[in-house]
Parts: C-alpha cells; structure tokens; sequence
C-alpha cells in the first residue's frame, strides 16, 4: 500500500535542499577548522623539531651538565 502525504512534493523538495545546503555549509566550516588545526600541529612539529633538547627525545642531546660532570 502507498501512504499518501498532504504536503506537497516541491515543499518537501524544498526542505530538503535547505538542509542539503546547511550540511554542506558546515562540512565547509569542518574542513576549515581540520586545516587550521593541521597548520597549528605542522607549526608545532617544526618548532619542536628545531629545538635541542625537548621533551619528547630522550638522550640524544646531553645537557652541558652531563657533559662537563664527565670532564677528567
């Protein structure tokens, strides 16, 4: 059996393009706000990588404490 709807075709036609357009709006705010977090982390990684010693590398760089306690 098919149900019948009283409201119009193009209403809901219409309805439906309007949230088609409002998802679509905010997968574009979505995407905005993913590339500019990737631009702060990117920023981050290059900062961290240009630093001597930071917390996430262990050992590779000695502290010139280490270094002068080793000294004869």
């Amino acid at each position: 059996m098919v149900e019948q709807c009283i409201v119009p075709a193009e209403s809901r036609i219409h309805v439906l393009q309007s949230k088609l357009g409002h998802c679509k709006q905010q997968i574009l705010r979505l995407e905005k706000s993913r590339r500019d977090e990737q631009s702060r982390l990117d920023t981050a990684e290059e900062e961290l990588k240009s630093m001597k010693c930071h917390p996430l590398r262990k050992n590779e760089h000695k502290s010139q404490a280490e270094e002068i306690e080793k000294l004869p």
